[in-house]
């Protein structure tokens, strides 16, 4: 196995593994409350999941940034993390590449 093999299945777990996690707490008493009480700035209308998503697509793209060769860290992982946030059919490869890119960017 390649090391953009095992790397992006290393990430593919660990996302699931987060995910579900943050889904358990997000249906918990203690956090649907603390969501309700958030002010507006900081939830921006996402539920827990989706701000969780939202912030592992920055920190991606911050992790990219620095990286030489790009074929070692996969752009397949954010274009995941997109469809898992858009939904599935609602975003192409080409309009996540382009959307890692301009994330990339905004990191320098």
């Amino acid at each position: 196995m390649s090391m953009r093999e095992q790397f992006q299945a290393a990430a593919v777990n660990a996302v699931y593994s987060y995910l579900a996690n943050i889904r358990t707490l997000g249906n918990s008493p203690e956090v649907m409350e603390a969501m309700e009480d958030a002010p507006l700035t900081v939830t921006k209308g996402r539920s827990l999941r989706d701000m969780a998503l939202d912030d592992m697509m920055e920190r991606f793209a911050v992790i990219m940034a620095p990286a030489k060769d790009r074929r070692v860290v996969p752009s397949d992982i954010y274009y995941w993390l997109m469809q898992e946030r858009l939904g599935y059919g609602n975003i192409t490869k080409q309009e996540s590449d382009l959307e890692l890119a301009r994330a990339i960017q905004d990191t320098k």
